[in-house]
């Protein structure tokens, strides 16, 4: 999926609430927090759905503190860093891994949980987490505009529009999102209002 402006941005609020349903999910019971890690993972890292769900546990660094990621639009691999957010959490679940193994496995298939799986069970989640209205139906959910959806996109979006909110400089979040050139993180997030900008400096003045 290319990016887009148009993607569903998330709050912080919206997030932790789809992450406590991912995390009281029995959707998997040998492993109980693979989507909690998949979704925060996601997230922190602004990790591509195929990124994402394709990790191997040789990919994890433990001891380095990075993630190799295998660039899901055909450019170059990348490491990055673990996030000090998650990474006891992922410490803890990576030890039923051996190195070879994908570490979210799917239920239906002996691989990986595949990139329309994982859009399943984003949208189970928005709809169980309540981030669409009460008179939404999981079957209404392919009826509604692309930008009122939740995709596995939309954590990669939403971690971009935090951090400029926060005050991060374009250039820094066009290396967190790995864009070759600085014009296509311009072009996407480049509608940010300086008024976006001024509001977000004062909530980390000090």
């Amino acid at each position: 999926m290319a990016e887009q402006k148009d993607v569903r941005t998330l709050t912080k609020k919206e997030l932790n609430k789809l992450l406590v349903v991912a995390r009281e999910s029995t959707e998997l019971s040998s492993y109980p927090n693979r989507d909690y890690i998949l979704i925060k993972m996601t997230y922190l890292h602004a990790l591509r759905n195929s990124e994402a769900v394709s990790l191997r546990r040789r990919d994890i660094n433990l001891h380095e503190g990075y993630i190799l990621v295998k660039d899901g639009k055909g450019g170059k691999d990348a490491r990055v860093r673990i996030h000090s957010n998650i990474r006891d959490e992922v410490e803890e679940y990576l030890q039923k891994f051996d190195t070879e193994e994908h570490i979210f496995p799917s239920r239906v298939s002996s691989t990986h949980l595949t990139p329309r799986g994982f859009q399943y069970l984003i949208s189970k989640y928005a709809m169980d987490a309540g981030l669409y209205p009460e008179h939404i139906d999981f079957g209404d959910l392919e009826n509604l505009p692309y930008e009122e959806r939740v995709f596995p996109h939309s954590l990669r979006h939403s971690l971009s529009y935090h951090l400029l909110k926060q005050g991060t400089p374009m250039q820094e979040v066009k290396k967190i999102l790995r864009h070759e050139k600085i014009k296509t993180t311009i072009d996407i997030y480049g509608h940010l209002t300086m008024e976006d900008v001024a509001e977000s400096h004062e909530q980390v003045s000090i």
